[in-house]
């Protein structure tokens, strides 16, 4: 039985309902990021590990390359979760990315659950510029996230055998990782575009009136 204890008038829409959905293209062009193998700027931003392809990496620095840009995918997810949960709808690399290849492209579509919660406007995280719409919010989170230097325990795979150490195979260390360009390189490289009404019912899902 329904009481008055449970004011749901006052909460608004609730975010089940679609009301607050919005869905965001994030593209991120990664051609000018640093390179150097093996080294704690590689690896651009990467939603792969060595468990997704059929062939291992072939030596320990593309290994190394594999966890670095995953370490700063996980970061990206976490960050554009500060308003809103969401969903990941689409995830899509060039195809020159491999065990061996970082992508110098990632894509993806991100559907937020309350988007009225996402700020229109702030200042970015180089304490000056000022912010004025909800992509540009959601461009400065990302490039926080990619530009961060992070130290963490990493499961890479290390295909090198050396004498009294441990044998070529999957190895957790802890590794630094630091960012793949300028602040500025950064921000440049992320396209945040908000696709169309992601909370509002398309006319192909409208029910054709065939009283006529």
């Amino acid at each position: 039985m329904a009481s008055d204890a449970y004011p749901f008038n006052t909460h608004g829409v609730g975010s089940d309902t679609g009301e607050n959905h919005a869905l965001y293209n994030i593209s991120i062009a990664m051609s000018g990021y640093a390179t150097t193998d093996g080294n704690a700027v590689a690896g651009a931003v990467n939603p792969y590990s060595y468990k997704d392809f059929s062939t291992l990496p072939t030596n320990k620095n593309d290994g190394l390359n594999l966890a670095r840009g995953g370490v700063r995918y996980q970061k990206v997810l976490q960050i554009l979760a500060t308003y809103s949960n969401y969903r990941l709808l689409k995830i899509e690399t060039d195809s020159s990315a491999d065990q061996d290849t970082p992508p110098t492209s990632l894509v993806f579509n991100i559907l937020f659950e309350n988007d009225s919660a996402i700020p229109t406007s702030g200042t970015a995280t180089d304490g000056s510029t000022a912010l004025s719409t909800k992509e540009a919010v959601l461009k400065d989170l990302i490039a926080t996230a990619i530009a961060g230097s992070y130290t963490e325990n990493v499961l890479y795979y290390d295909a090198t055998h050396v004498t009294g150490t441990v044998d070529r195979g999957p190895v957790i260390e802890e590794l630094t990782i630091s960012a793949p360009g300028t602040n500025t390189e950064v921000f440049d490289s992320i396209t945040v575009t908000k696709e169309g009404k992601a909370n509002a019912v398309g006319d192909a899902e409208k029910p054709t009136d065939n009283s006529a």
